[in-house]
């Protein structure tokens, strides 16, 4: 056994000496030249210079990178009907395309093929594809790795996928610039990026200027500016930008100027979704069932203003079911229903839309500015204020199908002609309206008319003040009632739950541009009479370290500051120069502490970043 043991480590050795580094040209005329040659665990290292070549991995797990990146390095195909690299027998992770400006492919730039490549820090320029201009999967899980992909085009005909383009797949697309790509077809989709039956992770990107355009008077439709995902059973679209995205159609269908998710099962988390346009449903998002099917998605913690279409300014729920959650939603405009959220109930479903810790805020349709919608949602704790309805309902146009239950809800400021903050279509049932804040009143259990008392509701600001008649008011036993805020805080977290998306509870946030030798205003919720101390630590905390006033999520602290005591508001502010001496893309991790350390009504709050612009 002594023997056969040395004998396996011996083979190890040497396949890791075997390991080499090739050069191109030094070693290798051709980037081909020195694939073919190499072998598993090999280094292809090519200089600066353009390659007029198209390549193929071979089913080798090599690396082929750039020396110098791809300002320097180009592959230009040659071939027309082919992609410049092509992975197609069965490549897996650690066969890895690095660092290369990529050009003229006339099947998409990058082809996966029943494979699973790493694809990172490349440039992807100018190219076309059926599924994928830019980089096109089947039947693969590729991880598409900080690359920036532009001008890339779906040719007519094509499945759909300006930038990236994936069907039956399980990809993970991170870090990457996505803007001006387009598909155009006379039925258009994903422009930016394109997923069929796929299981896609499309997290921390760039998405930004694309486009479907669908130029048949007739008959063209187009979904998905931005992203478009049909059928799949998990897919996560997470942390991105997701700005100024367009579909467009002749005949008039165009859904998703922002994203589309088709017949799908997926969750928007925590994007900023901004300045898309639609034509049709959902200016930043559409989640749009059809043909029986229905998509169920959870959109949550976004932000999604500026974003403008006929119908779901900022949010359309066509034949969906799933939840909507967290998120604010701010100054989108739909040319006639649903300026914040276009929701549409199916009658044939059993489950609903549940919107919950929703801010609702300067929005504008005809019908229905903050809310339109018809069937029978669940409404908890959400905050609509300032939106507009030309025509009718300036909060929330409905109309109900039993039972409709509005419970622990603000509505504040909202305008129109007909129904200020509610507007009920005389064909719907009531709906339950319970423990709610209602400007000018609305009957029903719990019901208020009084002003909220927020901290800066013209500037966004929806943190209910310490002694707003919302605090406490809510009821416990609402449907959907969730454990928490749209902050992450305790959602019962005093004498009672309290009406709104906010709860009271010692919180620190901060407002204002964060720019060297510019100030920002630190804002810590607490209890009047309070003290406070402001602590900026070296490191966040994973996992946190537990105390008795909660868990301490910076160490080791840098510095701290006592700013006094939380004023009769419950909100203390704190100006603060940024210093001069930080730069842009840092960041810097803060907590708060309310109250003594020591006594036993004392805590810690949520951890806050302040990231430098």
């Amino acid at each position: 056994m002594k023997i056969l043991a040395k004998l396996i480590l011996l083979l190890c050795v040497s396949e890791i000496a075997l390991s080499a580094t090739i050069y191109v040209p030094d070693n290798y005329a051709t980037i081909q030249d020195a694939i073919a040659a190499a072998v598993n665990g090999d280094e292809i290292i090519v200089r600066p210079g353009t390659y007029l070549e198209n390549i193929g991995f071979m089913g080798k797990a090599i690396t082929v990178r750039s020396e110098l990146g791809p300002d320097v390095t180009t592959i230009y195909g040659m071939s027309r009907n082919h992609s410049v690299v092509v992975f197609q027998n069965g490549e897996g992770l650690d066969s890895i395309l690095d660092g290369f400006l990529i050009m003229n492919g006339w099947k998409s730039g990058v082809r996966c093929l029943d494979s699973s490549p790493t694809i990172r820090n490349n440039w992807i320029y100018k190219c076309e594809g059926q599924i994928g201009g830019g980089i096109a999967c089947t039947n693969s899980s590729a991880l598409i790795q900080d690359n920036l992909i532009t001008r890339c085009e779906g040719v007519p005909t094509s499945d759909g996928g300006g930038g990236i383009g994936c069907s039956h797949s399980s990809v993970t697309i991170t870090g990457c610039r996505i803007y001006d790509n387009s598909d155009n077809d006379n039925y258009a989709t994903g422009g930016g990026i394109y997923g069929y039956e796929s299981n896609m992770v499309i997290e921390n990107n760039v998405i930004s200027e694309n486009g479907c355009y669908a130029d048949d008077a007739y008959d063209g439709h187009s979904w998905g500016g931005g992203i478009y995902v049909r059928g799949g059973t998990s897919s996560l679209i997470k942390g991105n930008e997701i700005s100024f995205n367009t579909v467009w159609s002749r005949a008039g269908g165009a859904d998703g100027g922002g994203i589309c998710l088709f017949n799908t099962n997926a969750t928007v988390d925590d994007n900023d979704i901004f300045g898309n346009r639609g034509g049709s449903h959902g200016g930043g998002v559409s989640c749009f069932g059809d043909h029986g099917e229905i998509t169920t998605a959870a959109v949550t913690n976004n932000r999604i203003y500026y974003n403008t279409t006929n119908w779901g300014g900022g949010l359309s729920c066509y034949f969906a079911i799933g939840t909507v959650s967290g998120n604010f939603i701010g100054n989108n405009e739909a040319y006639y229903n649903g300026g914040g959220i276009e929701c549409i109930l199916s009658s044939s479903t059993t489950s609903s839309m549940t919107f919950v810790n929703n801010i609702v805020f300067g929005n504008r349709a005809d019908y229905g500015g903050g809310l339109y919608f018809k069937g029978d949602p669940v409404l908890t704790n959400n905050t609509l204020f300032d939106n507009t309805g030309s025509q009718e309902g300036g909060g929330i146009w409905c109309r109900p199908r039993a039972p409709t239950y509005i419970t622990n809800t603000i509505l504040w400021n909202n305008g129109s002609a007909q129904g200020a903050e509610i507007f009920l279509d005389q064909n719907g049932d009531d709906p339950e309206l319970t423990f709610c804040n209602v400007r000018d009143g609305w009957t029903g259990t719990g019901n208020i008319d009084a002003a909220p008392a927020w901290a800066d509701p013209a500037g966004g600001d929806f943190h209910l003040n310490w002694d707003s008649p919302c605090k406490d008011a809510g009821d416990p036993n609402a449907p959907g009632l969730p454990a928490m805020d749209a902050e992450c805080d305790p959602r019962i977290a005093g004498a009672g739950v309290d009406m709104g998306a906010d709860e009271f509870f010692p919180h620190l946030y901060c407002r204002g541009d964060v720019v060297p030798g510019q100030t920002v205003n630190f804002h810590v919720v607490g209890e009047p009479g309070q003290s406070v101390k402001i602590a900026l630590g070296a490191k966040v905390i994973d996992p946190p370290f537990p105390t008795a006033h909660g868990d301490l999520l910076i160490w080791p602290i840098v510095a701290r500051w006592p700013i006094g005591t939380v004023p009769g508001s419950g909100i203390r502010i704190l100006p603060t120069t940024v210093p001069l001496g930080w730069s842009s893309g840092e960041e810097y991790p803060f907590q708060a502490q309310v109250g003594v350390w020591g006594n036993p009504d004392t805590l810690l709050t949520n951890l806050f970043t302040l990231s430098v612009e």
